[in-house]
C-alpha cells in the first residue's frame, strides 16, 4: 500500500522565512563576538574608563602650624653671675647683612631668679633675634634659628659698660636736685608729662648736691636727656665717659595758651609735642605734654626747653580722638610765647543726616569740621581739623567757628569684627558724608543735610569657580568706585 504525504502550505512558508533570517542572524552574533572581544582587549591592555560619579568637593587641607622655637635662659650680671630680675626684651632684625633693633618692644618685667623663657616664631632656617635691656647694662643680643631644637640651658651675661659721673646745675648755677638722666640709644626716652612711658635702659637721679653717676655707657658717643623741675627735657652730648662732665641747663621758656571757644567743651586738652624729628640734637626723645585749661581762661606752661613745638587742642568725639586748630610755636629760652584757642566772631553750624537705614547698627559717628580746599599737597585723611563733635541721633552741632568757608564731613562706624579688632592701624568709616558750608561773622550758622553712603567697595565680578575676573575687573571696580 504505498501512501502518499501532502506538504502543509503554510508550513511551507515558515520554513522558508526563516531561512532567509539565519544569515543576518549570523551577521548579528559576530558583532557581538568582536564588540566584546575589543573590550577584554581594552580591559587587558589599557587603561579602564572611569565610571560616572557625582563629584565631590575635597576638603581643604588644614594649614601647616607656624613654626616655632622656645628657649629658656637665665640672664645674670657678668662680672659677679648673680641674676638680673629686671629687663624689657626688644626685638630685631637682619636687613642688608645688618642687625636692626625696635621691630617690637617688651616693658620691663621682673623675672624671678633672671628666669627668661621666650617664644620665637618664624621659617624654618631663618634667624630671629632680640636683644635684653636692663638699667645700668649694655644690651645683650639672643638670636637662634629656626628649626633647631628647645634651648633651655642659655645663659645671658649682661655687661656693665661704662660709667658716667657728673653734675647737674640749674640755670641760675644751683644744683639741679632730683633731676632725671635717661640714656639713649638701645631704646628713644618716651615721655608723657615729663614721665618716661615703657624705658627699660639706663637712668640714675641727681642727688642733692645735683651730682650723679649713669652706668651702662657704650664707648661710642651717646646722648643723654636731662629732666629736670625747671626745664624738660634737655639733650647732652657725651663723647666719652672716662672724664666727669658739668651739666648746666638753659634758662626754659615758657607759653601761655588761652582758650575761649563758645560750645566747645568746658575742659579743654592741650597737646604739645616737642618736633623732635626736626631738631637733630632731640633725636632720640618723644616728649609730650597734655595740661588742661578751662574754656574762657588760660594757662602757662614754663619748663619748656628751647625749640619748636607742635600745639593743637585735643578732642574728643565717639570715642575718636582729632588734633584741632594745629599750629607750630617757637619757644626761645627765657621769653614768654603766645598761642590760644580763641573765636570771638563766627557761628556753630548744625546739621543732620539721611541715607541710613534704621535697622542699621552703628557704634559710633562723628562730624569734623575741615578747610574747604586742601593745603597744597596735603592728603585728605591728614587735612586740617577746626572742630569735631559726636552725632547723636542724627544730629549734630559744632562750637563756633571763625568766619569763612569750611567742609563738614560726617563719618559713621558699625560695631568692629573679631578681625579687625585684632588689626592696627586707622580704622575706616563704613559710611560718610558731606558738604560745604559758609560762615558767617555775626548771626545764625547754616544748617546742612548731608547724605550718608557707604564706603564699601563694590564687590569684584567672579567666574563660576569663584576666582576674580581679571582684565576688566580694576576698570569695572575704579568705574564703581567713582559713581
Amino acid at each position: 500500500m504505498n501512501t502518499t504525504f501532502q506538504d502543509d502550505p503554510s508550513a511551507t512558508a515558515g520554513r522558508k522565512n526563516w531561512t532567509k533570517l539565519l544569515p543576518w542572524a549570523a551577521l548579528l552574533a559576530a558583532v557581538i563576538l568582536v564588540a566584546w572581544g575589543v573590550k577584554v582587549a581594552w580591559e587587558k591592555d589599557g587603561p579602564q574608563l572611569p565610571s560616572l560619579q557625582v563629584a565631590v568637593p575635597k576638603p581643604a587641607p588644614k594649614p601647616a602650624p607656624e613654626p616655632y622655637l622656645d628657649i629658656t635662659a637665665k640672664v645674670v650680671d657678668d662680672e659677679t653671675g648673680k641674676p638680673v630680675e629686671k629687663f624689657a626684651l626688644q626685638g630685631g632684625m637682619v636687613q642688608d647683612g645688618k642687625r636692626v633693633w625696635g621691630f617690637w618692644m617688651m616693658s620691663p618685667s621682673n623675672y624671678s631668679g633672671g628666669e627668661l623663657t621666650h617664644r620665637f616664631s618664624g621659617k624654618i632656617g631663618e634667624e630671629q633675634i632680640m636683644r635684653v635691656i636692663a638699667d645700668g647694662y649694655l644690651p645683650e643680643p639672643i638670636s637662634a634659628i629656626m628649626g633647631q631644637p628647645p634651648i633651655e640651658d642659655m645663659v645671658v651675661r649682661l655687661s656693665r659698660g661704662g660709667t658716667l659721673r657728673g653734675r647737674v646745675l640749674d640755670y641760675d648755677g644751683k644744683p639741679a636736685a632730683g633731676t632725671t638722666i635717661y640714656l639713649s640709644g638701645a631704646q628713644p626716652v618716651s615721655l608723657r608729662d615729663g614721665k618716661p612711658e615703657n624705658f627699660g635702659g639706663s637712668t640714675t637721679k641727681a642727688d642733692d648736691k645735683g651730682d650723679f653717676r649713669l652706668r651702662g655707657l657704650p664707648k661710642d658717643a651717646v646722648t643723654v636727656f636731662v629732666v629736670a623741675q625747671s626745664v624738660r627735657p634737655w639733650p647732652v652730648e657725651v663723647k666719652t665717659s672716662d672724664d666727669p662732665i658739668e651739666i648746666k641747663l638753659p634758662e626754659p621758656g615758657k607759653l601761655r595758651i588761652k582758650y575761649d571757644i563758645e560750645g566747645a567743651s568746658a575742659v579743654g586738652t592741650v597737646h604739645l609735642h616737642i618736633k623732635s624729628w626736626e631738631m637733630p640734637a632731640f633725636k632720640g626723645v618723644d616728649s609730650m605734654d597734655r595740661p588742661k585749661v578751662n574754656n574762657g581762661g588760660e594757662i602757662v606752661i614754663d619748663h619748656l626747653a628751647p625749640g619748636t613745638y607742635d600745639l593743637a587742642r585735643y578732642v574728643e568725639a565717639a570715642h575718636h580722638g582729632l588734633f584741632a586748630d594745629r599750629t607750630t610755636v617757637i619757644i626761645e629760652s627765657g621769653k614768654t610765647a603766645e598761642a590760644g584757642f580763641v573765636r570771638k566772631e563766627g557761628a556753630p553750624v548744625s546739621g543732620k543726616i539721611t541715607g541710613i537705614d534704621e535697622s542699621e547698627k552703628i557704634e559710633s559717628a562723628l562730624a569734623a569740621v575741615h578747610p574747604a580746599q586742601l593745603p597744597a599737597g596735603e592728603r585728605a585723611m591728614f587735612a586740617p581739623v577746626f572742630d569735631v563733635v559726636e552725632v547723636k541721633d542724627g544730629v549734630f552741632k559744632t562750637s563756633k567757628l571763625a568766619p569763612g568757608t569750611y567742609s563738614v564731613q560726617v563719618d559713621m562706624y558699625k560695631p568692629e569684627t573679631p578681625a579687625q579688632m585684632r588689626m592696627s592701624g586707622l580704622q575706616m568709616p563704613d559710611f560718610s558724608g558731606q558738604a560745604t558750608v559758609s560762615v558767617p561773622a555775626t548771626g545764625e550758622g547754616p544748617k546742612v543735610v548731608i547724605e550718608m553712603k557707604s564706603t564699601a567697595r563694590p564687590e569684584a565680578p567672579k567666574e563660576a569657580g569663584g576666582k576674580e575676573v581679571g582684565g576688566l575687573d580694576s576698570t569695572r571696580r575704579r568705574r564703581g568706585l567713582r559713581e
